[in-house]
């Protein structure tokens, strides 16, 4: 018996009805809003070819997350990391 995909777990599921966005946004904290996140996808400063659309709903890899909260980082949405440049 294979073990299965691994492809299947790493995406965050929109269990809740704030879908993939808020999900992620839990994960991150610090008052991120959904709104944020998909504010980055419409400015094109997340990448829509690692999260793709399918069935009306973005598919966000867990490995991306780091990507999302530095963007975030970046846009001023969250706390810079002390000793850390983030340029703008």
């Amino acid at each position: 018996m294979t073990a299965p995909s691994p492809v299947v777990a790493v995406f965050v599921t929109a269990i809740n009805h704030g879908g993939p966005y808020g999900d992620v946004a839990k994960i991150i904290g610090r008052g991120v809003r959904p709104q944020d996140i998909t504010g980055l996808f419409y400015a094109q400063r997340l990448r829509d070819d690692l999260c793709p659309i399918v069935g009306g709903r973005r598919l966000i890899p867990v490995d991306y997350i780091d990507i999302i909260r530095m963007e975030l980082r970046r846009a001023g949405k969250l706390p810079a990391i002390e000793g850390v440049k983030h340029d703008r």
